[in-house]
């Protein structure tokens, strides 16, 4: 569990950062990170919850992450296109289905 907090820490800390990077006008302004996966109430499910505590806590509510577990997003294929089209920040699954050949 204290490993999955402080990876959980230290992606949104880095997040974080990078919000404030951008400007302190936009730094002011509530960033929403929608982080979904394809199973729910399991390993990777309980990750997004450990993770969306502690990146509100940290970012003093500047931050919210809104959780989408089975595949509410969509199906796998989509919700890595989403990545890669910015419309989904974070996605956790099986590296697997990230090699495309």
């Amino acid at each position: 569990m204290l490993r999955k907090n402080t990876i959980a820490c230290a992606l949104g800390l880095s997040l974080f950062a990078a919000a404030l990077a951008t400007g302190s006008a936009q730094a002011q302004a509530q960033f929403t990170i929608k982080f979904g996966t394809a199973t729910a109430n399991d390993d990777q499910h309980q990750f997004i919850l450990f993770f969306k505590e502690e990146i509100e806590k940290s970012s003093g509510g500047k931050i919210t992450v809104q959780a989408f577990p089975a595949s509410q997003l969509g199906p796998i294929p989509r919700q890595i296109e989403g990545l890669q089209l910015g419309t989904v920040e974070a996605f956790l699954g099986p590296a697997d289905f990230f090699c495309w050949a």
